[in-house]
C-alpha cells in the first residue's frame, strides 16, 4: 500500500519472503524469519510456520536453518529421522555414504579406526574369526594364512613355521618333522639322512654309513670295510685273508693264488714267486 499523494508522502516497503531453511510464525506481523532446527530442511521461500521444517530422513541430516538435507558420509551413520548430525562408526565397523547403520568387519577382515569406509583384510599370517574386529590375532607357531584368512592352517608333515608365518617352511635336509602343525624339526640321527621336507629320516643301505647327526646323505664304505646291515653309523674292517671295494655289504675271501695280509685290505695281491696260495682266504702264501 502507498500513503496519500503530496509532499509528505511516504512509501511502505513491501514484507520481505523468509528464505528457504527459515520459517515465519502463523500470525501477522512477524519482524524476522526462524532457521529452521537442525535436523530438519525447508526447500520453499515464504513458508508460514504452520506448515513446519520438514524433518531429514535416516541417513541424512541438516544443520540448523538448512534448505536441504545432506546424505550422512562414508564412515558415518544416521539411524532416525530428523537427525542434526550423522554418528561416527566404530572400530570393527564401516559404512557407505548414506547408511542407517554401521556394517561390522566380516571374517578374515578387520579395521582398526573410527569412521571408516572399508574393512582390510587380515595380513597373511593372522586371521580373524568373528564379525566385527577391529584387529586379526596372529597365527601361533606350527599353522599358517594367507591375506583374508578367517583361521590359520596346520603344516603338513615335514613343514614348519613360526609364529605369524604365512606360510609353511620345509624341514632342512637332514632333519624331519612327522606331526602336523610343527614349529620345529629334529634332527636325523647318526645312520640316517633325510632330503628337503622330510616327514621321516631313511635307514643308509647296506654297504653305506653315516657318523653325523643332521646328514643330508650316507656315505659309501671305503675300501677294505663293510656294512651288512642298514642304518650303520660305521663300517667294520675286513680281517685277514680278505678284502672289500668301496661300498661292500661284505668282505670277500681272497682267491685261492693270493693272500690279504692285515685287516682292511682293499685288494688281493697275487703271491709272490717262490710262494703259494693253496686255497682261499690267506693272511698270507
Amino acid at each position: 500500500t502507498a500513503s496519500p499523494s503530496g509532499a509528505n508522502a511516504v512509501s511502505v516497503s513491501a514484507c520481505q519472503e523468509c528464505a528457504p531453511g527459515t520459517v515465519s510464525g502463523p500470525m501477522v506481523g512477524a519482524t524476522a524469519c526462524q532457521k529452521c532446527p537442525a535436523g530438519t530442511h525447508q526447500p520453499s521461500a515464504r513458508t508460514i510456520y504452520a506448515e513446519l521444517c520438514l524433518p531429514c530422513d535416516a541417513g541424512f541430516y541438516a544443520s540448523s536453518g538448512s534448505n536441504q538435507c545432506l546424505v550422512c558420509p562414508a564412515g558415518t551413520h544416521s539411524n532416525t529421522t530428523g537427525s542434526g548430525q550423522c554418528s561416527v562408526c566404530a572400530a570393527g565397523t564401516m559404512s557407505l555414504p548414506g547408511a542407517t547403520a554401521c556394517q561390522p568387519c566380516a571374517k578374515g577382515k578387520y579395521q582398526g579406526d573410527m569412521g571408516s569406509s572399508s574393512c582390510s583384510l587380515c595380513p597373511a599370517g593372522s586371521h580373524s574369526d568373528k564379525m566385527g574386529s577391529d584387529k586379526c590375532t596372529l597365527c601361533p607357531a606350527g599353522t599358517m594364512s594367507l591375506a583374508g584368512a578367517m583361521q590359520c592352517s596346520p603344516c603338513e608333515t615335514g613343514y614348519i613355521s613360526p609364529k605369524g608365518s604365512g606360510e609353511c617352511m620345509a624341514c632342512a635336509a637332514g632333519s624331519y618333522t612327522n606331526v602336523i602343525g610343527s614349529s620345529e624339526c629334529a634332527l636325523c640321527s647318526a645312520g640316517s639322512w633325510s632330503q628337503l621336507g622330510a616327514k621321516k629320516c631313511q635307514v643308509c643301505a647296506k654297504g653305506m654309513f653315516q657318523i653325523k647327526e643332521g646328514a643330508s646323505s650316507c656315505e659309501l664304505c671305503p675300501a677294505g670295510t663293510h656294512a651288512n646291515v642298514t642304518g650303520s653309523r660305521s663300517c667294520e674292517y675286513c680281517t685277514p685273508g680278505s678284502f672289500s671295494l668301496v661300498g661292500s655289504q661284505n668282505c670277500e675271501a681272497c682267491p685261492a693264488g693270493t693272500y690279504c695280509p692285515g685287516t682292511g685290505a682293499a685288494t688281493a695281491y697275487p703271491c709272490e714267486p717262490g710262494t703259494h696260495g693253496p686255497r682261499p682266504g690267506l693272511a698270507r702264501c
